[in-house]
């Protein structure tokens, strides 16, 4: 049991990669689709709590974009600070605002935006987003094809501060890429994705994961989803562990609740999206939970073998000087050892949140 919990770590985190790596060898070079004549009436959507020290940059930067027939709607969910009074003082027939009393928490606010607009194309991003000046052709551009439904486009994180998350997340972008080119893309980037306003399902109330469960539910549904790397956003990683730390428990929360609410993604019938979905973000989801079995495991063998207490004792240090290089900011592969475990150890907290009941109310603004 000890190594097969380890193995299955092994294979989500190192095997499944390579794996994938060689299959999508095989799969054909998709050609980027031209710019139609025509672009589609699209509508923006934000959500924004309390986003006073950044909302008015995004709102400049999509004005500022180049695209023909744009809206741009936003939700502001009850902000305590200056958001509505900035969001106010905007005037643009571009810009539509919904002010929403009390705090209700994102998926609510999405429910209401997309209900509120007929545009055909929905583009979804975050408040603290900023987009490339040809994003959303990049983006738009593919829906021409009936069979695609999603479009998921590339997040890119600006500043590092004492914060591995943008070595994790380059490695996160290799995956989606790969999972793309053999038709098995899981979810999307919340800061920059398009849909197919028709194939939108209300979320149900206080899901937190919204950008994972909306392009799931697409793929699930039968529609493709695709990923453009040159539709391009950019946003700002979070200064430290810490904050990341924090963020980590929400996401984690959410990933258990996506694991509730999108059961027929474990289905064979899904073919490779199946695949893709327990090798990628299942085994991920329950890593903490695999190492938890594995570190009991090697303690209780450890009482009766000499090996086993050397390997646990080995195993010890070298979490140890991992969380020290976090903190030192030296020894970049423990640093990064470091950064995975305090992942992982999110991951568990946001297991707790998720069986103690996720808030279906309010939601906190992150910096990512």
């Amino acid at each position: 049991m000890l190594w097969f919990c380890l193995l299955l770590v092994v294979y989500s985190y190192l095997l499944y990669p390579l794996l994938l790596w060689v299959i999508s060898g095989w799969a054909p070079r998709p050609e980027a689709p031209p710019t139609p004549d025509v672009l589609p009436r699209i509508a923006v959507l934000i959500a924004a709590y309390n986003e006073a020290d950044c909302i008015r940059a995004r709102i400049d930067n999509l004005l500022s974009l180049n695209y023909p027939a744009l809206q741009i709607v936003v939700g502001d969910d009850g902000s305590s600070d200056e958001t509505t009074n900035i969001l106010k003082s905007i005037a643009n027939d571009q810009l539509r605002c919904e002010f929403f009393p009390s705090n209700r928490g994102k998926s609510a606010v999405l429910n209401d935006l997309v209900a509120s607009t007929d545009s055909e194309v929905l583009v979804f991003t975050d408040a603290n987003t900023k987009f490339h000046d040809d994003a959303l052709v990049h983006l738009v551009r593919h829906l021409e094809d009936s069979t695609i439904g999603a479009v998921c486009g590339e997040l890119q994180l600006e500043g590092t501060g004492s914060n591995q998350d943008d070595a994790y997340w380059r490695y996160e972008q290799f995956l989606k890429k790969k999972e793309a080119k053999i038709g098995a893309l899981l979810g999307a980037n919340g800061g920059i994705y398009a849909i197919r306003r028709a194939l939108y399902e209300a979320l149900p109330d206080g899901t937190i994961n919204d950008d994972f469960t909306v392009v799931m539910k697409i793929a699930l549904g039968g529609a493709k989803v695709v990923y453009d790397e040159t539709a391009i956003g950019y946003e700002t990683v979070p200064p430290s562990v810490q904050d990341e730390y924090r963020r980590r428990i929400r996401i984690g929360a959410g990933n258990y609740q996506s694991f509730v609410l999108l059961p027929n993604a474990l289905s064979p019938r899904q073919g490779v999206l199946a695949f893709s979905y327990i090798s990628h973000k299942v085994l991920r989801w329950f890593t903490p939970h695999l190492l938890l079995v594995a570190g009991c495991m090697s303690f209780m063998l450890a009482l009766n073998s000499t090996l086993y207490t050397i390997i646990c004792a080995g195993a010890a240090l070298v979490c140890l000087l991992s969380f020290a290089a976090v903190q030192l900011q030296r020894w970049r592969i423990l640093r990064l050892l470091g950064f995975w475990l305090s992942m992982n150890i999110a991951l568990m907290h946001g297991f707790v949140v998720f069986l103690r009941g996720v808030d279906s109310g309010g939601w906190k603004s992150t910096e990512r």
